[in-house]
């Protein structure tokens, strides 16, 4: 990704060793991690039924967004 889709200059968590779940475990199985907690947090939120669309909708936005 560019500079400008990261919002960030690319490289950098690289460049400062940054230790990221992507880069310790790899871009794939980051988001196979992501999507299982994402199943699990779901599961656990619903008891609350719409309650919790809120809390659902913030855990879609980080597991989906691109910068």
């Amino acid at each position: 990704m560019d500079s400008a889709h990261l919002g960030k200059t690319a490289g950098k968590d690289m460049a400062t060793e940054k230790a990221t779940w992507p880069a310790v475990y790899g871009i794939e199985q980051s988001q196979r991690d992501a999507a299982r907690l994402i199943e699990e947090a779901f599961a656990a939120l619903a008891p609350y039924g719409s309650r919790a669309d809120g809390l659902k909708a913030v855990a879609r936005y980080l597991v989906e967004r691109k910068n």
